[in-house]
């Protein structure tokens, strides 16, 4: 479901993104007419890293992300961000595998890394999140 508007599940949502790729396809909302894209948009893990202080002191770091909507076709898996829906290629599906294997099906995660680990955050981690190409950074 796309907000409360439209319903697209298992092979009817194959079928729709085949027929409908490349399109813009308008539909009504309660009080206005809005537009949805099928096409192709590569996958952008939002990321935002955010020190925690206590007294002038690091204490942690939190890393907010933001994934996008996942819908699953019984072929193809399909994310919905903004006003598009895009079949996942097998490069994005790489990209966000380790995302979904540690949060699961979420648009969100968080999480809180201590000063004892700070260094595999910023040394392993993060030049593997950035070396994928779907991530965007923020401090």
């Amino acid at each position: 479901m796309i907000g409360e508007n439209i319903i697209l599940k298992n092979s009817l949502l194959d079928r729709v993104y085949n027929l409908l790729k490349g399109q813009e396809v308008p539909y009504l909302t309660e009080n206005e007419i809005r537009s949805i894209y099928f096409q192709h948009k590569k996958v952008t893990i939002y990321v935002k890293i955010a020190p925690e202080e206590k007294a002038h002191v690091l204490q942690a770091v939190t890393v907010t992300g933001n994934l996008p909507r996942i819908l699953k076709g019984r072929e193809s898996q399909y994310m919905v961000t903004d006003n598009v829906i895009s079949r996942i290629e097998a490069d994005d599906r790489k990209a966000l595998a380790p995302y979904q294997q540690l949060f699961g099906n979420t648009d969100f995660f968080t999480v809180r890394i201590g000063t004892k680990h700070l260094a595999d955050l910023y040394y392993r981690i993060l030049p593997a999140m950035r070396e994928s190409g779907n991530v965007e950074l923020s401090d």
